[in-house]
């Protein structure tokens, strides 16, 4: 398991690993009082690989996600790896208001075999533009996966632009 160096530039480089293709952008198996039907994610793995996939988005909108706790959330992280075993590419989303939870989410799917993880700006508090890649620069140090910023300005109240990413 990856645990973050001391000092980032201790950091090993990283290579961007090929995200190419269909992905699906996975739903949450819940049961009918609300609880993690985890034990659907390997079928639900099996269909969706049989359609020809060659990666899934998990833990995003779609997945319901903001309505987990950080530990569900992991759980299912860790559950669809197991269920997919390397026969897909996968990307977590891991973003969170809190930088130190999107970073425990974030390292939780590297020790599961992600590729790559991904997340949305904080989100609810006014923040600033310097604040939110404050946020990000945490994340991409916390974990030695490439990170995708999902800038969604209709949801995250920061629209970001290109230059200020490139910062």
């Amino acid at each position: 398991p990856y645990r973050s160096p001391a000092h980032p530039m201790t950091q090993p480089p990283r290579t961007a690993p090929a995200l190419g293709g269909v992905f699906s952008a996975l739903i949450t198996p819940f049961k009918p009082a609300g609880a993690l039907e985890l034990e659907m994610l390997a079928p639900l793995a099996e269909f969706e690989l049989a359609q020809g996939l060659q990666g899934f988005y998990v833990g995003g909108s779609t997945g319901e996600a903001f309505l987990q706790t950080a530990v569900e959330r992991k759980a299912v992280l860790a559950a669809f790896a197991k269920a997919v075993n390397g026969r897909a590419k996968l990307i977590a989303h891991v973003g969170a208001i809190a930088t130190d939870e999107a970073n425990d989410i974030g390292r939780a799917a590297a020790d599961a075999g992600y590729d790559a993880v991904s997340a949305i700006p904080p989100f609810y508090f006014d923040f600033s533009a310097a604040e939110v890649l404050a946020h990000y620069r945490a994340l991409a140090e916390a974990t030695p996966l490439p990170l995708i910023v999902y800038n969604f300005p209709a949801k995250s109240a920061r629209p970001l632009s290109t230059p200020e990413l490139l910062t």
